[in-house]
């Protein structure tokens, strides 16, 4: 009896030690949310155990856990949050993975299931005509495409690029801007190709367009 005690005993302390989820706790998103493309969530996590830990990282699922896109490999060890931006893409099972990158074992944590809506009100290369016209050209691209878009009247406009897994690429505008005509030349920063969504803000309200980048 004494034997028995013991070894379940060994067990239940080498799950509570080495357990993936026993040494990180990630806060929020914890499933059942609903999210909107284009928002801005906060991630937060606790430290539950201390390790020699090098960076934080992070990923996001859109089908449940089945594929991982990274959204940050090098988060700085003293941080416990990072502001994601949701994709435009419409889940009802994304999932977010903080993982305690250490100097040895590695243990990680994952949220339930939660949603996501696009709410821009206009599908890929549609036009919002209330507010304005929303294009590239070329598209698809190799090396720059231009972003083209046209305002009925004085309103705060916001352009931002970002990657399918909801990170920033770039913030391209970001002030209130006059009626008029506008276009603007994108080249990224760097060489990777694949896909890429604008969305312009006017006013609060979104349009959104699909970017195709393809390889040299």
């Amino acid at each position: 009896m004494i034997k028995l005690n013991r070894t379940f005993l060994f067990f239940f302390l080498l799950f509570v030690n080495f357990g993936a989820y026993s040494h990180v706790d990630l806060t929020y998103p914890e499933g059942g949310e609903t999210f909107y493309s284009g928002d801005t969530v906060t991630i937060t996590w606790l430290e539950v155990q201390a390790h020699e830990t090098q960076n934080w990282q992070l990923y996001y699922s859109p089908d449940g856990g089945e594929s991982w896109q990274e959204i940050s490999l090098n988060i700085a060890v003293n941080l416990r949050e990072f502001d994601w931006i949701v994709p435009v893409e419409e889940t009802i099972m994304g999932r977010i993975r903080v993982v305690q990158n250490n100097v040895e074992i590695d243990y990680e944590d994952v949220s339930a299931n939660f949603n996501i809506v696009n709410v821009t009100g206009v599908q890929e290369n549609d036009v919002n005509k209330s507010i304005a016209s929303f294009s590239n050209v070329p598209n698809p691209f190799i090396y720059s495409t231009t972003l083209q878009f046209h305002l009925f009247k004085t309103s705060f406009v916001s352009l931002m690029i970002f990657k399918a897994n909801g990170s920033l690429v770039a913030t391209i505008i970001k002030k209130e801007m006059q009626e008029g005509e506008y276009e603007i030349q994108w080249t990224p920063i760097h060489s990777f190709s694949g896909t890429y969504y604008a969305i312009l803000s006017v006013n609060n309200r979104r349009s959104v367009i699909k970017l195709l980048k393809q390889k040299f």
